[in-house]
């Protein structure tokens, strides 16, 4: 069996078993190959922020660069403004969701997880070390982070009192040789909950075949059940759904896959759409199931609507890597990247945006969310942005 691991982990293509084949994760009790080799080590969706000694990040720039900036806006002119944190400059915000304007959740390197609770962000501890990549939740008392399928938290919400909020969640791997980053997690209100991966081996039976995409499923004795998803070959960053029974995935060379069941609690069927574009894909978000949206390398912005055999390309205003979107309706979306890049659709196209970043280098910008039009919340290098919608004519 070792080749077919170690072609996958080395991220080579090739023909493999039936696909629709998946397998429960914490019910399997194969013994991996004598000689397999362990997943490598991969880059999460951002590294921590470089140290540059005690004074803090090295921020410094060429002044003349767009990714500098040298006179700073006003929180009065800009989209978005700086908010405290509280946390260590050091310290990457890479995800950030929320369950309302008063509840919302920030994660990153070093472990951190950070709650706003309407007026200040509070740190909260994890006992983790690793770079919780993805946050989700349903409602404020059931929130999900990761880190990979062996670092999963949970908490039951946010309680100033309470010195530990987090608890440790079933892992998803059944060992040490399947470990893979968790790059993307979203879930329905029903609770059901999807994590894209960097892609490794399913077993189902006397089968394998590349996998990147790992359900919850909760156990009849109330506990959790992670179940691995043959389908996907590529890593997967981003997952959204219009419905519990109406998914879409996106990831590495430009793959995307759509998710549709026909009965609910069943496994998806998941088909790969084409995207035109074979850059990585790492955000997708739609207003509605007839209109999604995927972000990706070098300014990569597509869109699919019902019935379309292939996403659309859309003209962009940047080259640079877009990382993440979030969009409280058709005309009113949000998407978010490297050097400061913020960039806003107003139905008709989409342009720059502005935010009040200190002097020096732009950071990069990893995740969004809001609660509404007027309550956008952006996280990145050392910072957490809060906007009240859009109100300038773009970048300077």
């Amino acid at each position: 069996m070792r080749p077919l691991f170690y072609l996958l982990a080395s991220g080579v293509a090739f023909a493999m078993v039936p696909l629709a084949a998946s397998c429960a994760l914490s019910e399997m009790g194969a013994e991996p190959p004598p000689d397999a080799m362990p997943l490598p080590a991969q880059d999460v969706a951002a590294p921590p922020v470089s140290d540059a000694g005690d004074g803090g990040p090295d921020r410094s720039c060429d002044a003349s660069s767009s990714d500098c900036v040298s006179k700073p806006l006003t929180c009065e002119d800009a989209d978005f403004c700086p908010v405290p944190t509280n946390v260590s400059p050091f310290h990457a915000l890479v995800a950030v969701w929320g369950s309302g304007p008063n509840d919302v959740w920030a994660v990153g390197s070093g472990g951190t997880a950070v709650h706003w609770d309407g007026a200040t962000w509070t740190a909260t501890a994890t006992n983790v070390k690793e770079t919780l990549s993805a946050v989700w939740g349903f409602g404020g008392s059931d929130v999900w982070a990761a880190a990979d399928t062996t670092v999963i938290l949970r908490s039951s919400g946010f309680t100033p009192s309470s010195s530990q909020v987090w608890r440790r969640a079933p892992s998803a791997s059944p060992d040490e040789w399947t470990v893979a980053p968790v790059l993307g997690m979203w879930g329905p209100p029903n609770g059901e909950l999807h994590l894209g991966t960097r892609p490794f081996m399913v077993m189902d039976g006397d089968f394998f075949g590349p996998g990147a995409l790992i359900d919850k499923r909760d156990a009849k004795d109330g506990g959790v059940v992670w179940q691995a998803r043959m389908g996907s070959d590529a890593a997967l960053h981003s997952i959204w759904g219009s419905s519990a029974d109406d998914l879409w995935a996106v990831g590495d060379a430009g793959k995307t896959l759509h998710g549709t069941r026909s009965a609910p609690g069943t496994p998806h069927t998941w088909t790969p759409v084409d995207s035109q574009s074979r850059a990585t894909l790492s955000g997708v978000w739609g207003a509605s199931a007839s209109e999604v949206w995927a972000v990706g390398e070098a300014g990569t912005i597509r869109r699919i609507t019902t019935g379309a055999p292939t996403w659309e390309i859309v003209s962009s205003p940047t080259a640079t890597r877009l990382r993440k979107l979030w969009g409280s309706g058709p005309k009113d979306v949000w998407a978010v990247g490297d050097a400061g890049t913020i960039l806003h659709y107003d139905g008709v196209a989409w342009n720059d945006a502005t935010a009040a970043f200190p002097v020096g280098r732009k950071p990069n910008l990893y995740g969004i969310w809001g609660s509404g039009p007027n309550d956008v919340w952006i996280v990145g290098d050392g910072i957490a942005l809060h906007g009240k919608g859009k109100k300038t004519g773009g970048a300077p």
